[in-house]
């Protein structure tokens, strides 16, 4: 880091903290001469009543593309909004690529936010993070005493991010038409249609096995906060402002206690969900959720989990669109044959790429882990994978009252019209395999994470 309205010298910095979801990091500069004859800043406290308020005057600082010496530009604040559910504030003050991470003061010189984007071909349309989402970020790594990583926190990675608050419904459908209202039994004003819940979301619950909030199901309010027809709440302590009603969610921590009241076939009932981070079939961020370079080799073909990068790479939103919903079990994956190495054992199939993996020896595969266990373990001398070229393959909910940790094999199916049938010689591919890798400069048949002898 180089501080820039100062003498030319670069400091040593190390990452302490860092938020992929929520776009914040926390830098430890090793040399503590850095803060000489530095005043530090005020971050305003947390809370919805110490955002800013509409047409206060904000001023952004940083070092945006254009120039080398520090930059300030001043504006109002034009809106308060959300954006991926998490909250943002809408500023028309200037900001350019270079700007993010750049504190944003209000008029007495109180950092109110994080400059983090603008919106492309508009004009003066920014965003910053408001001082209360800072906060949360910083109470999220008190646990770790102040460290966190990027990736989702689980009991091998106690240090990563504890992710986002999110109830665990999926869309919800706005009642603005009477008849709609009539028929779900809604007699007063506001409430939104819960459409879906997600089968590992906080809705629910493992003890009892069922689910406390359902589809048809209509959200009235959020500890105690009234939903509107639109899926809108009043921001508190703004008699006119509002926002969309997850951004009270985002802005907790999960595990905290939230008590929603919904009206379920004209029963009022009040139901207490513990939040918990959303999980998706499709892993969306790389170093967060989305695993980094998981892969299994096997005749050359290169299988992988379906993820969003690797859809961004093979420019395959089509996938998105038919697998992105949430997480349906535990450790499950939609696996992909990435590409084909081509050598003489898999003549045919040199141009085969991003198709979906039905099935292994007859066999329903339901990662990469299990994928290559079942090519480990399989005596047969050639190694059948059926694959898919568009069509989805089986992501059902689990029923109330029972977890699906069972495997299905496909017996006596109606084969798709659209799948391919790849057959490898086992032994073949096993003396093949060493030598298509050295040829792609590839160390090992799989990655570190993924146990496979081959």
């Amino acid at each position: 880091m180089k501080y820039q309205s100062g003498p030319p010298v670069k400091w040593a910095c190390e990452v302490e903290s860092i938020s992929l979801v929520h776009d914040l990091a926390i830098l430890r500069v090793t040399d503590e001469s850095f803060f000489d004859n530095k005043p530090f800043l005020k971050l305003v406290p947390p809370g919805f009543e110490n955002l800013p308020h509409l047409d206060d005057n904000v001023t952004a600082v940083g070092f945006p593309t254009g120039g080398d010496q520090i930059s300030v530009t001043r504006g109002v604040v034009s809106r308060i909004t959300h954006r991926g559910e998490i909250l943002r504030v809408q500023i028309d003050a200037a900001i350019n690529p270079g700007n993010s991470g750049g504190p944003v003061f209000d008029r007495d010189g109180n950092v109110v936010g994080v400059a983090t984007a603008v919106l492309k071909n508009a004009s003066n349309i920014g965003y910053i993070i408001p001082a209360t989402v800072v906060h949360l970020f910083m109470e999220g790594t008190r646990e770790t005493e102040g460290r966190c990583n990027a990736a989702a926190k689980s009991p091998s990675n106690p240090e990563g991010f504890c992710g986002v608050a999110f109830l665990g419904f999926g869309p919800i459908q706005t009642l603005e038409n009477p008849t709609v209202r009539q028929y779900l039994g809604l007699e007063e004003e506001g409430g939104v249609r819960i459409v879906s819940v997600d089968p590992l979301g906080g809705c629910y619950d493992k003890e009892k096995g069922v689910y406390l909030i359902k589809p048809d199901d209509v959200l009235l309010s959020i500890d105690g906060i009234l939903v509107g027809q639109d899926g809108t709440v009043q921001l508190p302590g703004r008699l006119s402002e509002r926002i969309s009603f997850s951004a009270l969610v985002t802005s907790q921590l999960p595990t905290k206690p939230i008590s929603v009241t919904i009206l379920r076939k004209g029963e009022r009932l009040v139901q207490t969900i513990i939040p918990s981070p959303r999980r998706y079939m499709v892993p969306r961020t790389s170093g967060y959720d989305a695993p980094d370079a998981l892969y299994v080799i096997c005749g050359g073909c290169v299988f992988v989990p379906l993820t969003k990068p690797w859809i961004d790479t093979k420019k395959r939103g089509d996938l998105f669109g038919t697998f992105g919903g949430p997480l349906t079990e535990e450790n499950r994956q939609i696996v992909m044959l990435s590409t084909v190495l081509a050598n003489s054992v898999n003549v045919g199939y040199h141009g085969l790429s991003c198709m979906v993996l039905r099935a292994f020896d007859g066999v329903e595969v339901f990662n990469l882990q299990h994928l290559a266990t079942l090519i480990q373990k399989s005596a047969n001398p050639m190694l059948e994978f059926r694959l898919k070229m568009n069509a989805s393959v089986s992501t059902s909910t689990p029923k109330e009252g029972s977890q699906n940790d069972s495997i299905d094999v496909l017996e006596d199916a109606t084969v798709p019209a659209d799948e391919v049938l790849v057959v490898l010689d086992r032994e073949k591919c096993k003396e093949a395999d060493p030598i298509i890798r050295e040829g792609h400069m590839i160390s090992a048949a799989c990655s570190p994470e993924i146990e496979f002898d081959w």
